[in-house]
């Protein structure tokens, strides 16, 4: 499952952005911002934020591409169906053949 955006994750995880602030080592206003799309987020940084949320990183940043390249909530879960459709048929492997690592 893709994720809207960290700040949907977070509310459906019941934490304020200072508790997510806390357990990912960031401050308060660094996630404001990441959630606002004011600030673009390093990979060391989505990696922290994905483990203080419990998700894999590829399952939040692929909410967050698609938020940012303009696709409407409502179209994200069919564009990630084609996308991965597109990729077995390349490649012989679909969603579950890629490895992804969940950080613990």
């Amino acid at each position: 499952m893709a994720f809207e955006s960290i700040k949907e994750l977070r509310i459906i995880r019941g934490t304020s952005q200072a508790n997510l602030a806390t357990k990912s080592g960031l401050t308060q206003e660094c996630v404001s911002l990441i959630e606002k799309g004011q600030r673009k987020a390093k990979d060391e940084t989505l990696e922290a934020l994905a483990e203080a949320l419990g998700v894999d990183v590829v399952e939040l940043t692929i909410g967050q591409m698609l938020e940012s390249q303009g696709i409407a909530p409502e179209d994200r879960r069919a564009y990630i169906k084609k996308y991965f459709k597109s990729l077995r048929r390349r490649t012989g492997r679909g969603r579950k053949g890629f490895k992804t690592r969940r950080l613990n």
